[in-house]
Formats: C-alpha cells, structure tokens, sequence
C-alpha cells in the first residue's frame, strides 16, 4: 500500500552549519529501503479502508529515536559523542506517522563522559535537537494538542 508522504523539502540537519568547521561529517546510513521491503498482500478494498483510516486518523509511534546512524557503526561511539545527531527527515516523511514522541539520546547521550544521562549532555542534546528543528518544515514541535492536529492538517509531523 502507497503510504502518502509528507510535505518534504529536502532539508538535511544541520545544512545551515559547515561541515568540517562546525561538526564532522561522517557517511550516514539510508534513512528507508535499507531492508528489502515487505509488502503485505491484501485487496484493493482493504487497501482502501486503510488509506482511509490513516487520512482520517492520527498514526502516533509512542517511542522514537529519529536519529541517523553512521553507515559504519563502528563510528556511532565517536559520532554520538560529537553531540549532534541527524534527524531522519526524508524516511520520516516516508513514514505514514503523523506523530512521534522522540527519546531523543536517551541512555547513550555521553557527549562528556560514558555513563550518559549527564544534565548537561541532556540539555546540550534537546537544545541542539530542536535548533535543528527550527531550520526546517517538515517537523513541529508539538507543545499541544492544537499541534498534533495542526501538524496533521499541514501534512507534517508532530514531535
């Protein structure tokens, strides 16, 4: 079933920053079609009834981690101390979800040591996080119910 995408421009996180000056690049994983996909095989009608229960509907993820790894996840301890971490906006907008609720780093937030759950990797990850957030339009930072449904309305995501 075509799961119709979002309102995606393109934005890639932290585009406005320069690479080599303000972080490191590194080679990022594929956000989607990593995996062969697996089409489940049902009819036209059914198909329909749940194109219909999707547009009518909010499809919430309650536990997210948006994050794009490195394509070498022999990198991801280096990476994730570099405290930056990409948020997957093109397989999001692939995704059919009309809200996430985003965990963020979570445990492994160990930009200054390696135990995480550091206060101010914490605050240094949400900060960052949503600086990346205001650069650009697919996703809203949901503080509301009016939010999610806005987000819904406009063809993006609520996080």
């Amino acid at each position: 079933m075509p799961i119709k995408p979002k309102k995606y421009d393109g934005y890639r996180s932290f585009s406005y920053l320069e690479e080599e000056k303000d972080y490191k690049p590194y080679k990022l994983a594929r956000e989607y079609d990593r995996v062969e996909p697996f089409m489940y095989p049902v009819s036209k009608d059914e198909e329909e009834k749940v194109e219909k229960f999707m547009d009518e509907n909010l499809v919430i993820s309650l536990h997210e981690h948006t994050f794009v790894t490195p394509d070498d996840l022999s990198q991801i301890f280096e990476f994730r101390r570099q405290g930056r971490d990409w948020t997957g906006y093109e397989g999001l907008s692939k995704s059919g979800l009309d809200v996430v609720f985003e965990n963020f780093m979570d445990g492994t937030a160990f930009i200054t040591s390696n135990a995480g759950w550091k206060w101010n990797d914490v605050l240094h990850d949400l900060g960052i996080r949503y600086s990346d957030f205001a650069h650009q339009e697919l996703v809203i930072r949901a503080e509301t119910t009016e939010d999610i449904y806005r987000a819904k309305k406009e063809g993006k995501i609520a996080f």
